[in-house]
């Protein structure tokens, strides 16, 4: 309806880091979602998680904010 879509909790396993899974993974999702009337793509990722920033860039990503991630405790 609003033509937005985001990614989340995208992981690899240790052992079978580096290879380009994640990436191409969320390729062929954001592929599908761009042809099925989504305009923008969204995601949450630590600054600090090199590898993750480094394949999101790749993928046309861009940084555009920094966000707080915290816990409410009654």
């Amino acid at each position: 309806r609003w033509g937005v879509a985001a990614l989340g909790n995208v992981a690899t396993l240790p052992e079978l880091r580096g290879q380009g899974l994640a990436r191409g993974a969320c390729a062929a999702l954001c592929r599908l979602l761009l042809g099925d009337g989504i305009e923008t793509i969204g995601l949450n990722v630590h600054r600090d998680n090199e590898a993750a920033v480094r394949a999101y860039t790749r993928l046309g990503f861009e940084r555009v904010a920094e966000y707080v991630e915290a816990s409410l405790v009654s």
